[in-house]
């Protein structure tokens, strides 16, 4: 076959038994191979090289018999591989010509590879006899590949290239496909072993070889051993250019079949066989045609391509010749099968173009740094473009691995930006044909949101600076960046109304906070007020899920600083919101179970942002004000209103109607939070807006502009003013002078004595109130003392064991000791029985002896000070 492919000259004095009759050949390799397997006989015998050369005319010659003569064949593969490689077992003659004999066991040996068994079991004994064939090349190769001579070398790799050929080509018989697969990737590694062990640098050779590699390339086998020798070579030289730590000493060659061979290369060599190899196959856009190959080979470019990416990130102190590769230099080895696979997209092949895709923005993201070259830039931006344009497999890769491409620092990246924003528009709305089985959808749209998360301020940003790029069918029409505010807009509100995935849901109330922002920079109002109406009208319905109904109250809260961006009408949006909330409230009771308990005490907290507005809007709706006020009253107290009888009868028809068995649920419900404990939370959310409607409502914000609910003042500040105040007081020993108390349980009061704060000498104050509406702080001096100090008669005042038990002076209202707490975390309070009660106001309702002094004495005291005010 090598003859035929001319790559071999056919030697007409050889073969001299081919005409012989199957008969004569049969018993004369028969007696000749079994009379040469005594090694002592052979070296006696065959004395001189025509003896030898006659003798392997008739062993080669058992190469070509039918495999039912298995034993002869099998003693003529034990003969040969004892000549080719135990020296002192084989003929003198072949020792003193090694190179033209070991040619000739080469060529005999590649004989068997012609096909000729037509059953199974005649196949399968073909391919073992190859097989083992094979093993014996291998270990030429590796024992004396060293010994054979340039000429040698070169027909071995000619008789390698021709029976691989013989057995991979297209038109091999079909009977022969049995033969065929069990030899394909045995044959392939070694090949690819041996033309490494050669060191050939015949350059017709090398073309011979990727000649005939076109035509394997339908052949699996050829490209993981293409793959895996392309990973080997550039592992080493990558090691030689920037030292060990980034490859390998050796060229090591890893296959699937938990093969390690070791090969010591030259380095030149290194680097001649690398470029060679990795060429070999050509361009795989045009040389591969089978899709499940062509991903596999994506799959080993992908894996070269990451090698190089990698280099210098593990570099220790060790020094290198040269600096790591730059983009272009990744672009120029690769860019061109990456540029081909995304543009030409074939049908059937959109796994391999989608890694390529995936490889490409990889590679450009990593080396974002790199001041690629122009043909390099517009090829990713004209390749990116058209991924993204497409459906499926290729615009998903396209998209997830996109998501960090505008926070980088690549020149020109942002004038794909019409076309991202087309290709989110397109998955977002539904329009885009997506595969599930190769990623969730709600994936997808996360990624999409990613993106837009990084694209959203370039609108205001760039304002009218015009995109290069002309719009078309692949991008949204956008002659500059303000232009894209309508996308936006409409992007985010079809995602408010169509997602149901609640991470991503969380994710658009978030952008959609973000972009009100810029719209109402850029002057208008017209997205906060439909995104304000969406969240409102799907929390009313409640189209989500619990968790997601609370970070929708939590971003409503947050969008109440828009209020006054709205317009006139502003109170309408409000008011719409508020009543929707309040429903929302009274729908799920006092008590509910958690997570609706959170639902309504967010509910409360949103209200009170949306009714502390400058124009106090909600005191010119009374119907708002009253269901605010009725909703307030359920969250304090647990209540729900009772239903009249027209409800009633309608709850109890609706028991009987099957298609109302929401509204029975929700009566149930309802009915049942009446007879239970209501929630902590929601009574201290309702408390909270109660304080807010009472205390703000009308007063804030005043007449000077708005302002800030607690005193800015604090401990901090106080105390800093008594250290520049007194010397004799430091930071450290300051807090000598501070005493905290706790009352009721939720306000925590600090007391901070202020030396020489008063000039008259007076003793002085800071005090500090803290509970859940804010923090007040007054400076206090005492003012109200006795006009003159009355002098203590001691012998006057009884002592503690004259003082009768039964003196109301001794009596107490509890019949315990109030307990003392040194911490605001413990609870002072006790709580007061009817027994309790009733013995503190018949205290209190005594008159005796020493209550009626007592009083005397302050009418008295207030009389004076009053006269002299």
């Amino acid at each position: 076959w090598a003859s035929q492919l001319c790559l071999l000259e056919h030697n007409p004095e050889a073969h001299i038994l081919k005409e012989f009759a199957l008969p004569v050949k049969k018993i004369l390799v028969s007696q000749v191979v079994t009379f040469l397997q005594d090694p002592k006989i052979a070296v006696k015998i065959l004395s001189s090289p025509a003896h030898v050369s006659w003798a392997m005319e008739t062993v080669g010659e058992g190469f070509n018999l039918p495999i039912e003569e298995e034993d002869s064949i099998a003693k003529a593969i034990s003969l040969y591989k004892t000549w080719a490689l135990e020296t002192k077992q084989r003929p003198t003659p072949i020792n003193d010509n090694q190179q033209f004999f070991m040619q000739r066991i080469l060529e005999h040996f590649s004989l068997l590879f012609a096909p000729r068994a037509n059953t199974k079991e005649g196949i399968e004994k073909h391919a073992e006899f190859c097989s083992t064939v094979l093993d014996i090349y291998v270990e030429i190769g590796r024992r004396i590949g060293q010994t054979l001579s340039v000429e040698t070398w070169e027909l071995f790799l000619k008789l390698l290239i021709g029976l691989t050929d013989l057995i991979l080509r297209p038109d091999f018989p079909a009977s022969q496909e049995q033969l065929q697969r069990k030899l394909c990737s045995q044959l392939l590694r070694v090949l690819f072993e041996l033309w490494l062990l050669s060191r050939t640098r015949n350059p017709d050779l090398w073309k011979a070889l990727k000649d005939r590699v076109r035509g394997w390339t339908h052949h699996m086998a050829l490209i993981q051993t293409w793959k895996f020798v392309c990973i080997a070579l550039t592992k080493r030289s990558v090691a030689i250019l920037y030292g060990p730590s980034e490859g390998t000493e050796s060229v090591i060659i890893s296959t699937d079949h938990d093969s390690i061979q070791k090969i010591n290369l030259e380095e030149e060599y290194v680097f001649y066989s690398w470029h060679r190899m990795l060429n070999l196959i050509g361009n795989p856009n045009e040389t591969i045609t089978v899709p499940f190959i062509f991903l596999d080979f994506m799959t080993g470019v992908e894996i070269l391509v990451n090698q190089y990416l990698k280099i210098g990130l593990t570099r220790g102190q060790e020094t290198t010749r040269y600096i790591s590769p730059t983009g272009n230099t990744i672009m120029h080895i690769f860019g061109t099968w990456l540029f081909d696979a995304i543009h030409l997209n074939r049908q059937g092949f959109e796994e391999g173009t989608a890694l390529a895709t995936k490889t490409l923005i990889t590679a450009v993201s990593q080396k974002q740094n790199t001041d690629f070259l122009p043909v390099y830039s517009s090829s990713f931006f004209s390749s990116l473009r058209h991924a993204l344009a497409q459906d499926g497999r290729v615009l998903i890769t396209a998209i997830v691995t996109s998501t960090n491409l505008f926070i980088l620092d690549l020149k020109g990246i942002r004038c794909l930006v019409p076309a991202f924003v087309h290709a989110i528009q397109r998955i977002c709305t539904g329009k885009a044909k997506l595969e599930n089985n190769v990623m969730p959808a709600e994936h997808v749209r996360r990624a999409c949101l990613a993106i837009l998360a990084t694209i959203l301020s370039f609108a205001n940003h760039f304002g009218d600076t015009n995109f290069f790029l002309a719009s078309d069918a692949n991008a949204v029409v956008a002659e500059s960046f303000v232009d894209l505010h309508e996308h936006f807009s409409s992007i985010l509100l079809v995602a408010l109304e169509r997602e149901t995935f609640q991470p991503n849901i969380e994710t658009i109330l978030s952008l959609t906070f973000a972009w009100q922002f810029e719209t109402i920079k850029n002057g208008s109002k017209d997205f906060t007020k439909k995104s304000l109406k969406a969240i409102v009208n799907k929390i009313k319905v409640k189209s989500w899920v619990p968790s997601v109904i609370q970070r929708a109250i939590r971003s409503l809260s947050e969008m109440s600083v828009h209020y006054t961006s709205l317009g006139s009408k502003s109170f309408v949006t409000a008011k719409a919101l508020v009543d929707v909330l309040c429903k929302v409230i009274l729908q799920l009771g006092n008590p509910c179970p958690p997570p609706h308990d959170n639902i309504s005490s967010l509910s409360f907290y949103c209200i009170t942002k949306w009714i502390a507005t400058e124009d106090q809007w909600v005191l010119k709706q009374s119907d708002t004000r009253q269901a605010l006020l009725s909703v307030i009253v359920a969250g304090l107290t647990g209540k729900v209103d009772t239903m009249s009888s027209a409800e009633a009868e309608t709850a109890s028809k609706g028991r009987k109607n099957k298609d109302k068995k929401k509204e029975d649920k929700t009566v149930d419900k309802l009915l049942a939070a009446a007879s239970c404990e209501p929630s902590d939370i929601i009574k201290k959310a309702a408390k909270y807006t109660l304080n807010v409607l009472m205390n703000l409502t009308g007063n804030f914000p005043a007449k000077s502009g708005a302002a800030s609910f607690s005193s800015l003042a604090t401990e901090d500040d106080v105390v800093r003013q008594m250290v520049v105040q007194n010397p004799e007081i430091t930071l450290e020993n300051a807090v000598r002078y501070m005493r905290y108390f706790t009352t009721d349980d939720n306000v925590i009061i600090c007391v901070i004595d202020r030396k020489n704060f008063d000039p008259d000498g007076k003793p002085s104050v800071c005090i500090v109130v803290r509970d859940s509406y804010g923090r007040y702080t007054w400076d206090s001096v005492l003012s109200f003392l006795p006009l003159f100090e009355k002098p203590v008669e001691q012998e006057n005042l009884p002592n503690d064991d004259e003082i009768p038990a039964d003196s109301p002076a001794m009596q107490h209202p509890f019949a315990d000791d109030v307990k003392v707490v040194c911490t605001p975390y413990e609870s002072s309070t006790k709580q007061l029985n009817s027994k309790d009660l009733s013995n503190v106001m018949e205290f209190l309702g005594k008159g005796g002896e020493g209550t009626s002094a007592a009083t005397s004495t302050v009418e008295n005291q207030v009389a004076r000070e009053k006269a002299m005010l």
